[in-house]
């Protein structure tokens, strides 16, 4: 027998429609209440949250205050389970790229996810079907890149082969290039990687923008980072210099298996400094060694330094000369280095790190 609701209202009771009709009409009118401009105001709360949230860190001297400051860092998870809820409507439409972009830069992980239902399948199925063809789709393969996963190089090829737009298949190859740089140093996935330079080279004028960057900078950097900054490339040697002008320096000599840290107060330093002194306990133990670089202001480091929540090699990075050198686009990066100095893994802390540091210690070379 077919189940039926009602409804009171003012003391009336009202039949309504069969419960599976019921449940449409429910899901009908959530995904219709989607708004793409909530999307959009969610964002530009975020950022000018996030930007305040960064001068109050600065601008504060004062040592509990900082730290609770820091703690309060703006939540990108929460603003991704809005965004990503109110372009389902539109998700298909060339309007929802900008949110989609936002998302990849700004909260990649949320993205990873793969059951059915999950907004990382979702939006990777739009894309496929949709978004490879319409204008900005260059900008938003860019944006994939800078993240990369595989599950999105499906995606960066489309619009490399289909798009009907120049700029953005030259955008694409580009993407494509510094993607494959991620995955290894095979000389046939260099060999690819400097292919789609070429091509991105061939299809983008000099004066296309990326993010506010020159494209040529961008292939002029992605060009350094193949030669130096890819697996299996001995790291380059740097020195600097620590809070109290003590000179830090890193270099291939040393024979130790290492790890290079890049990090800044914008990190959430709560979950970030105990990962890391269990790490250097770790490389102590192994006989290796970690060297930290830190870009940002000084009041924070120099407060972390007096709790004596640093008790490694740590180079304040004040003009970012070192960050620059390894091209460090987000912080936290860890590089993973062999006792040769050869580049074993780039990525942010996770368990696996303190696996391949193991293994790099039990080999003799």
């Amino acid at each position: 027998m077919t189940a039926f609701f009602v409804l009171i209202l003012k003391n009336q009771v009202l039949p309504l429609f069969p419960m599976k009709c019921l449940l449409f009409f429910y899901l009908f009118m959530t995904f219709c209440s989607a708004d793409i401009a909530v999307a959009d105001r969610a964002i530009e709360d975020y950022e000018e949250r996030a930007e305040r949230w960064e001068r109050s860190v600065i601008a504060t001297d004062e040592g509990e205050l900082r730290e609770r400051l820091i703690k309060e860092k703006p939540d990108s998870r929460k603003v991704s389970q809005i965004v990503s809820r109110e372009i389902s409507a539109e998700i298909n439409e060339p309007v929802a790229m900008r949110s989609i972009a936002w998302l990849y830069k700004n909260d990649p992980v949320f993205l990873l996810e793969e059951n059915e239902t999950s907004p990382g399948k979702v939006i990777r199925s739009s894309l496929n079907r949709y978004h490879y063809k319409y204008p900005g789709a260059g900008q938003l393969c860019v944006a994939m890149a800078q993240s990369f996963s595989p599950q999105d190089m499906g995606f960066l090829e489309k619009v490399a082969e289909k798009s009907p737009n120049k700029e953005d298949r030259g955008l694409s190859a580009l993407a494509i290039s510094m993607a494959l740089s991620t995955l290894g140093d095979e000389p046939e996935l260099l060999a690819k990687c400097l292919e789609h330079l070429k091509k991105a080279i061939q299809l983008l004028p000099s004066d296309t923008l990326v993010e506010g960057r020159k494209v040529t900078d961008i292939i002029n950097d992605q060009v350094y980072v193949i030669l130096h900054l890819t697996k299996g490339r001995v790291a380059p040697s740097f020195s600097g210099l620590d809070l109290g002008g003590k000179a830090v320096s890193w270099n291939s000599d040393t024979g130790k298996v290492a790890a290079l840290v890049f990090w800044s107060y914008k990190d959430r330093i709560d979950t970030l400094l105990p990962f890391l002194d269990d790490l250097n306990k770790l490389l102590n133990d192994l006989g290796g060694e970690m060297v930290s670089v830190y870009t940002g202001d000084s009041a924070t480091l120099r407060e972390l330094l007096a709790e004596k929540k640093i008790t490694w090699q740590n180079a304040f990075d004040e003009d970012q000369s070192i960050t620059q050198q390894y091209r460090i686009s987000q912080t936290p990066t860890i590089f993973v280095l062999s006792k040769k100095g050869e580049i074993q893994s780039i990525g942010e802390p996770n368990a696996l790190i303190n696996l391949t540091i193991r293994a790099l210690a039990n080999t003799s070379e």
